[in-house]
């Protein structure tokens, strides 16, 4: 890991430190994966949701991530999500 990556890395375990326990996911050495018991921000039908990944499906050019996430007014789903649309801060 070169001086510019180990820079991000730091920014990254920064801004969670501040805004909150999500997970920043870890650099495999080609992109961002997150593990099955992270917490992520992420996006779903144009809105942001914190949620909990269940399992995790690594792929060859995207992974995909099942997470479920707290609904306004009570209980829980669980949506399916590529990695593009979580959010590393």
């Amino acid at each position: 890991m070169d001086a510019h990556e180990r820079e991000g890395m730091a920014a990254v375990a920064g801004m969670a430190d501040v805004y909150g326990g999500t997970s920043p996911g870890y650099w495999d050495g080609n992109r961002r994966r997150w593990s099955e018991c992270d917490t992520v921000l992420f996006r779903h039908n144009g809105d942001t949701f914190r949620g909990f990944v269940v399992a995790a499906d690594y792929g060859s050019q995207r992974d995909s991530y099942t997470v479920r996430y707290h609904v306004a007014g009570g209980g829980s789903e669980v949506v399916r999500v590529l990695d593009r649309d979580i959010l590393v801060y």
